[in-house]
């Protein structure tokens, strides 16, 4: 269905009132094939809502986060994780 939807011109950024993208929706939904989808079709991994948290923070399982955490570590290898660096930075404390 996801593929359908990109097909035909689906917004992968989309933003609903709360500024939640369909990433953030699927990680929190534990839809891991859905989020690999999303992110195949350049959906924002570090789009950031209301409360300013990313698709990582909102996945509420292991293999959500997981799979999350390793796309970010594929966009940017040298900062995830850490707390310095002008890249992406991920707190790790809540995931492990």
């Amino acid at each position: 269905m996801c593929e359908l939807l990109m097909r035909y011109g689906a917004d992968v950024n989309g933003r609903d009132a709360d500024q939640w993208t369909p990433l953030h929706t699927a990680a929190a939904c534990r839809h891991v094939d859905i989020c690999d989808c999303l992110l195949n079709h350049n959906a924002d991994i570090l789009a950031t809502n209301v409360d300013g948290s990313i698709p990582y923070d909102i996945a509420d399982d292991d293999d959500t986060s997981k799979f999350l955490l390793d796309e970010m570590k594929l966009r940017d290898e040298d900062t995830v994780g850490s707390e310095s660096g002008a890249g992406i930075s991920v707190n790790l404390m809540n995931h492990e």
